[in-house]
């Protein structure tokens, strides 16, 4: 199994969180995962939520039903949660 480390900017929150990710998990897992793991953080205050995952670069909206192996994210990947 693939991992990668990207960097996610939550806007919401104007923070940026370095996060390792498996290439076989669909982007809504993954989503829910990162989500989950920055409620905890910050003692809830970023709530788990249906959000969408973009590349700060490009733009991109990932489908939350792709695998992260079948989208253009890789190592070092700049990312955003909405």
């Amino acid at each position: 199994m693939n991992k990668y480390l990207v960097n996610i900017y939550i806007p919401l929150l104007e923070e940026k969180f370095d996060v390792m990710i498996a290439s076989s998990k669909r982007v809504k897992d993954v989503i829910y995962y990162v989500s989950s793991i920055v409620s905890n953080l910050t003692d809830n205050e970023f709530k788990v939520k249906n959000y969408s995952l973009i590349n700060r670069l490009t733009g991109n909206v990932y489908d939350s039903s792709l695998l992260i192996a079948d989208t253009d994210i890789s190592n070092g990947t700049e990312l955003i949660i909405i």
